[in-house]
């Protein structure tokens, strides 16, 4: 499934498969992300690796070579090396993956941010639903 949600798929691959762009055809020449890679299955893993190796790929079902230039973006809120130390995850493809790596902290390590995200999402919606801004008490933000 994951192979074909991402490469795509030629029609008569499996029951019901038509032609159709993967997500890969589809941000060619832009970004694309994958969110939780550290829940992909191996055989995603090796696909998923081979195609940020060799930039080339085959629709599910087809034997003609694509190629795709992306940019990839990965994220996991899991600690990825405890994954890749109990082999569930491929080192290999964390290599490839880890190109920059940016850690962003939990909100619950970063408790003074939750005043600035509460103003600005209350802002964003008093706007769109065109309602005054609501006010929030100290004891509110404290809670």
């Amino acid at each position: 499934m994951f192979e074909s949600e991402l490469f795509g798929a030629a029609k008569g691959a499996y029951t019901g498969a038509v032609d159709r762009e993967g997500l890969v055809e589809i941000a060619n020449g832009g970004t694309l992300f994958l969110d939780e890679v550290d829940s992909l299955s191996c055989r995603a893993q090796v696909a998923l690796l081979r195609f940020l190796q060799e930039r080339e790929y085959r629709r599910v079902g087809s034997g003609m070579l694509r190629r795709s230039d992306v940019r990839v973006v990965a994220a996991t809120n899991a600690g990825i090396e405890d994954s890749v130390e109990a082999a569930r995850f491929r080192m290999d493809l964390l290599f490839r993956l880890d190109v920059c790596g940016l850690r962003i902290p939990s909100l619950a390590e970063r408790r003074s941010d939750i005043g600035l995200l509460m103003a600005h999402f209350l802002e964003r919606f008093a706007a769109q639903y065109r309602r005054p801004v609501p006010l929030v008490t100290p004891e509110a933000l404290a809670w």
